[in-house]
């Protein structure tokens, strides 16, 4: 598996990340948001620049958040509607956020796979220059796809020009959990060419975000002031929890 190094973090090797979203819609919860991030134990943050209007200086606030992240990497996430996003946006509006958040210092950018080849290549491209990585992900937010369904996206996003992989399903019973972690567990083991994130979302799938050293999952979403998805825990917990070594599973670098 190809490791993905950020900053003094290097993803897909050790014991995963804990990142934390940031939700801010206006200067004063950026404000407060950030008052809480920086006291956090997480190891990234997430800015979900969708929370914001178009006409937010993303450029201002980007560089704002990443004085404050220090050492931390950022993560830039603009998500969509479809995907739990807070609102709709042309694909020239998408590109043009990005382009703005990675000018003032973003560290990785988060890529929806539904968008299509043409919206993750015109991302990379503005990316390539300052060699941030792109996270590719994929939403459910209303059920959990079959085992094989799960399987067979999680290979396609590994078989993009992407540099993580992300999915996240909705369980509707204790069995779609227990099939997102089957499915986790198994393309982990089959050898996938880069990291990967998977994670059940919702009380039900909070064990998931725990599991990591089951699953393989790299990186796990925590909340240090608002979650920006059901089921997110605390990010003191997470990480007390992750770094307690109660799950003792040993994690494999390369799964083969």
């Amino acid at each position: 598996m190809q490791e993905v190094n950020v900053r003094n973090l290097t993803i897909g090797r050790g014991r995963p990340a804990v990142c934390i979203p940031l939700t801010p819609s206006c200067k004063e919860e950026l404000a407060v948001q950030l008052a809480c991030a920086v006291q956090s134990p997480a190891d990234m943050w997430e800015w979900r620049m969708d929370y914001l209007p178009s006409s937010a200086p993303f450029d201002r606030i980007c560089a704002k958040i990443r004085e404050a992240a220090g050492d931390r990497p950022l993560l830039a996430t603009f998500r969509t509607r479809t995907e739990g996003g807070m609102r709709v946006f042309s694909a020239e509006e998408y590109l043009r956020t990005y382009d703005a958040a990675i000018r003032s210092g973003a560290d990785l950018a988060d890529v929806e796979w539904s968008l299509g080849p043409e919206i993750l290549h015109a991302v990379k491209e503005t990316v390539s220059s300052r060699h941030v990585p792109v996270v590719v992900s994929r939403h459910y937010f209303d059920h959990t796809p079959s085992v094989q369904e799960m399987l067979d996206v999680l290979q396609g996003m590994d078989d993009t020009d992407g540099d993580i992989s992300k999915l996240a399903v909705m369980p509707q019973t204790a069995q779609d959990v227990l099939d997102l972690m089957e499915a986790s567990a198994r393309f982990g083991a089959s050898g996938p060419r880069k990291p990967y994130i998977t994670l059940s979302m919702g009380s039900l799938g909070r064990v998931t975000r725990l599991a990591c050293d089951i699953t393989g999952s790299s990186i796990t979403f925590a909340a240090a002031y608002a979650a920006s998805a059901p089921g997110q825990m605390s990010a003191e917990s997470v990480s007390a929890f992750l770094s307690s070594g109660a799950v003792q599973t040993e994690r494999k670098q390369n799964r083969r």
